[in-house]
């Protein structure tokens, strides 16, 4: 399950400590392939995703998503509008969902 989540306030990033390993390493290399960086801002502590149910199913997932400390603060009040979103950052994440699930299409057997 692959879960696209809070796009845009920052360069795209992966919450690691709860991704699949095949998974993330297939984003690193979907990432290398683009020139971005593989980053990852774990949430573990500050909030849940929809990849929770298929985690607790033993589904293989991976959340990419923008959070930060800095932008957290941003969800679900005044300020979770359009302008919080940096187009550049936008496209990136775009950019490098696309690739990373393009890399498993043609990874899958």
């Amino acid at each position: 399950m692959i879960n696209l989540e809070c796009l845009g306030t920052t360069p795209p990033k992966v919450w690691a400590s709860r991704a699949d390993k095949r998974l993330l390493g297939a984003y690193v290399r979907a990432a290398k392939a683009l020139d971005l960086q593989a980053a990852g801002s774990n949430v573990d502590k500050v909030g849940d995703d929809d990849s929770h149910s298929f985690l607790e199913a033993r589904i293989p997932v991976l959340t990419i998503h923008s959070l930060t400390t800095e932008t957290f603060g941003v969800l679900h009040n005044s300020r979770d509008q359009l302008a919080a979103i940096h187009p550049g950052d936008y496209y990136a994440a775009y950019r490098l969902a696309s690739t990373f699930l393009a890399l498993l299409d043609s990874e899958v057997e």
